[in-house]
């Protein structure tokens, strides 16, 4: 590298790299995921997804609950993945896929 200003050699070679800019950036994307509940739970629990290492949402599941999933909203680009724990224990990971 040569600093602003510098006089080079008239024989020196000089490399000029041209820069188009950043690359194109897809805008986050939020959509609603219906993450399902285990069946065999029958006492009450904690649910906990975490995407991109983050935790997004958690829930007290009451002992006896009816419900079949809960609706999550998830935001991010490309396909990501998300992993639903149960008190704190790994239940499943799957994908997201933001550009649909």
């Amino acid at each position: 590298a040569v600093a602003a200003e510098t006089v080079v050699d008239v024989r020196a070679t000089v490399i000029i790299v041209v820069s188009t800019g950043p690359g194109t950036q897809t805008a986050p994307k939020t959509v609603t995921v219906n993450v399902e509940l285990p069946e065999d739970y029958l006492e009450a629990y904690t649910l906990k997804v975490v995407l991109a290492g983050t935790e997004i949402f958690s829930q007290e599941i009451p002992e006896g609950s009816e419900l079949e999933s809960v609706a999550v909203e998830m935001t991010g680009s490309g396909v990501q993945q998300y992993s639903v724990y149960i008190n704190e224990n790994l239940h499943v990971t799957k994908e997201v896929d933001f550009t649909k």
